[in-house]
């Protein structure tokens, strides 16, 4: 275990996790019990144990994949209350993730053959209780979306750009934010059913699946998509 305290200053603290190259490492962050608290366990390729880090009085993390055709996970959980978790990824393998206020988490060179990222809420879900909330900001280039809905609170977002894939998984979350940004960006999922309510603006709306027994599944809230595809049962256009 390494604690790490940045001190009550003006200045910015960081700190920098590097993984190995063309291997495959693991970043699990967890926010603290303050919003300059959080702690990592880090395991990189070929290591036996994970490595926990506390920290304090600490702004940003770094993890660095190392690049290479490796599948690196990074995990983000949130607090037991409710959060607000914001993703911005600057390329299908680097971005940055804020949950609040805690410290914020920039992630860079993750492995080429899809490497994942989990978003998790650290509290318990249930209907209409300790949901988290996520907006999704896309690169400026083209992206590729691939949005599956799971259950009511689950669901997973694939991005491909560049030539290069990753996936977001989403766990315990009570609603989903896509802001596709610039450029020809594309959407597609597949559904048993859906209902479609369309946005006020072109290439905007909310798509809400539904189970074979009709029940609600965790719906995307998207803008700025000029093409979007939805493939399966019957889908209802509000």
């Amino acid at each position: 275990t390494v604690d790490i305290d940045g001190g009550s200053d003006s200045f910015a603290d960081g700190i920098v996790l590097p993984g190995v190259a063309g291997a495959s490492d693991r970043l699990d962050y967890v926010a603290g019990s303050s919003s300059n608290e959080a702690s990592l366990l880090a395991l990189r390729s070929g290591a036996a144990t994970f490595t926990r880090v506390n920290l304090a009085n600490v702004d940003n993390v770094d993890f660095d994949g190392a690049g290479g055709a490796g599948t690196d996970l990074l995990q983000v959980f949130g607090t037991p209350g409710v959060d607000s978790f914001d993703v911005t990824p600057t390329s299908a393998i680097a971005g940055r993730i804020a949950v609040g206020s805690f410290p914020a988490i920039a992630y860079a060179n993750l492995g080429t053959a899809t490497s994942a990222i989990n978003l998790v809420n650290e509290g318990v879900p249930g209907p209409g209780t300790n949901l988290d909330s996520v907006a999704i900001r896309g690169t400026a280039a083209v992206d590729a979306y691939v949005w599956t809905a799971v259950s009511a609170t689950n669901g997973t977002l694939g991005l491909t750009t560049g030539g290069v894939s990753s996936l977001f998984s989403l766990f315990g979350f009570g609603s989903t934010d896509l802001d596709a940004d610039a450029a020809a960006d594309t959407l597609t999922t597949t559904v048993t059913n859906a209902i479609v309510d369309q946005g006020l603006t072109s290439g905007s709306g909310t798509i809400t699946a539904t189970d074979a027994g009709g029940q609600g599944l965790l719906p995307l809230g998207f803008r700025n998509v000029e093409s979007s595809t939805i493939n399966g049962g019957t889908v209802v256009i509000n």
